[in-house]
């Protein structure tokens, strides 16, 4: 026979749960519909600082650019990260260091950029540009672009001695 204590003991946790549920259920409802309603306010605010940017422009109040660093990464329509980085050079059969030659960049710097969460910020557009052009290029296309960047290195070696 069951001791009545640990029965009572039962059914008091599982008559406190029923009743925190029933209390909580409302409130997370709630929660998730206050939630979308800030992130469509804030979508909507953004739309509307840019079209007053747009304005302010039209008008001549504001001298320069519509657009901020944000909406020119999204006109660019590249940007990566150090997880992509990473794929990307597996999916090349390239090395850190053959990768930072190929954007004409230190070894160190590949190996920071796969380090670090989230979006990375390129300064140079001529890196964004090259890791752009890799972004579509096979591993075939890479190779011979290397053995291509290895033939001229012997080339200009072989003319030095003469």
């Amino acid at each position: 026979m069951p001791n009545i204590a640990n029965v009572l003991k039962d059914e008091i946790k599982r008559l406190a749960r029923r009743e925190i549920n029933l209390t909580i259920t409302p409130l997370k409802v709630s929660n998730a519909a206050l939630k979308k309603l800030v992130y469509e306010h804030k979508r909507r605010i953004a739309a509307l600082e840019i079209e007053n940017k747009r304005l302010a422009v039209l008008q001549g109040k504001i001298h320069g650019s519509v657009h901020d660093n944000a909406t020119k990464l999204k006109e660019d329509g590249f940007s990566i990260t150090g997880r992509q980085v990473r794929s990307l050079r597996g999916r090349l059969g390239i090395s850190q260091s053959r990768l930072a030659k190929l954007l004409g960049v230190c070894d160190n710097i590949v190996s920071i950029w796969e380090k670090k969460p989230g979006r990375l910020q390129l300064r140079k557009p001529g890196i964004r540009k090259a890791l752009s052009d890799l972004k579509g290029m096979k591993r075939r296309e890479v190779l011979e672009q290397v053995q291509q960047e290895k033939k001229g290195r012997t080339v200009s070696r072989r003319k030095k001695k003469q």
